[in-house]
C-alpha cells in the first residue's frame, strides 16, 4: 500500500465519524477566519496599506476609480499624488454619486461619470443600499436587505478609454462589490497593450456570488504579462495561488505591469 492509499484510507475512515466530521467544519470555518485576518486584518485603507500603496505611486498623472462610492478613497489620492491630471470616478449609485460630487466636485482634476464598469455595455440591475451603505451591488443577494433593485447604466474601459482618446492610465482601482474581474475583463484590450501601469482590486465573498475566483483574475492579469501581488499593511506580498482554494476572504491586490515590477520589491510571501 502506498503512502497515498493509506492516507485516503484513514481520511475515510475518520469521515465515518460524526462527531468527527463536525469538528472539521467548526475548524474549517475557523481556519478561513485565521487566514482571511492574515491577508487583510482590516477594511481600513487608513491601515491594510492602500493608502501605503498610494504613496508609492507618487507619480501618477491618470488614474480611475471604478467604483468610487462617496470619494475617501479619491479623495486621498488626490492628496497623495501631486502630478495628478486626471481622475476619473465610476460611480452608478444616485446617492453615492451625489456624495461624491460634494466631495470632490470642485476639483478639476477629477471627472465623475455616474455609470457602473462591467465586460459589456447596456443595462444592470444594481441592489442598491440605504444612504451611508457601503454594499451596494449587482451581485444579488450581496447587499443589505434594505437594498433595492434599480437599473444602471453599464460600460467597459475600453470603450471608455477609446472614447475619451486616453492612451494610457498610471493607476486603476477597482472596488465594486463583486464585479472586479468583470471589470477586468472589460478592460481586456487595455491590458494586453499594457497601456495601465498599476491595477488595485478587491477581493471578497461577493465574488463566489458572482461565480468569479481569484485564479482567473491571476490567470487573465498573466497572460497580459501582470504580476499580480497582495496588498498589505507591510507591503506587497507573494499570494501562493498554487497553496488555497478559494477563500473569498476580503483582501486587496494589485497587478503591475514590467514598467513597475522592478520598482516594488515583494516581501516574503503571505504564507
Amino acid at each position: 500500500m502506498t503512502s497515498t492509499e493509506l492516507i485516503d484510507r484513514i481520511y475515510g475512515l475518520l469521515a465515518r465519524s460524526r462527531a468527527i466530521a463536525r469538528l472539521a467544519v467548526h475548524t474549517r470555518g475557523i481556519s478561513t477566519a485565521v487566514l482571511g485576518k492574515r491577508l487583510a486584518p482590516t477594511t481600513l485603507p487608513s491601515k491594510n496599506g492602500e493608502y501605503w500603496l498610494l504613496e508609492q505611486m507618487r507619480d501618477v498623472r491618470v488614474a480611475i476609480d471604478a467604483g468610487a462610492n462617496v470619494g475617501e478613497w479619491s479623495e486621498q489620492a488626490t492628496r497623495s499624488w501631486p502630478n495628478l491630471e486626471l481622475l476619473i470616478c465610476f460611480e452608478p449609485v444616485p446617492w453615492a454619486a451625489g456624495e461624491l460630487e460634494r466631495r470632490l466636485g470642485s476639483d478639476s482634476r477629477v471627472e465623475l461619470v455616474p455609470r457602473a464598469l462591467s465586460d459589456h455595455r447596456g443595462t444592470l440591475t444594481m441592489w442598491q443600499e440605504p444612504v451611508g451603505g457601503t454594499m451596494s451591488s449587482a451581485v444579488a443577494g450581496y447587499s443589505a436587505d434594505t437594498a433595492i433593485a434599480v437599473s444602471a447604466t453599464v460600460v467597459t474601459l475600453d470603450e471608455e478609454l477609446e472614447q475619451r482618446g486616453i492612451e494610457q492610465v498610471d493607476f486603476l482601482k477597482i472596488d465594486v462589490e463583486g464585479l472586479d474581474l468583470h471589470v477586468l475583463r472589460g478592460a481586456a484590450r487595455a491590458l494586453q497593450a499594457q497601456r495601465i501601469d498599476a491595477l488595485q482590486f478587491e477581493y471578497s465573498e461577493a465574488w463566489q456570488r458572482a461565480g468569479s475566483t481569484l485564479r482567473a483574475a491571476y490567470a487573465l492579469l498573466a497572460d497580459a504579462g501582470y504580476r499580480t501581488l497582495l496588498v498589505t499593511p507591510g507591503g506587497l506580498r507573494e499570494f501562493p495561488l498554487e497553496a488555497m482554494t478559494e477563500l473569498y476572504a476580503y483582501a486587496n491586490f494589485v497587478a503591475l505591469s514590467p514598467r513597475l515590477v522592478s520598482r516594488f520589491e515583494p516581501v516574503e510571501p503571505i504564507w
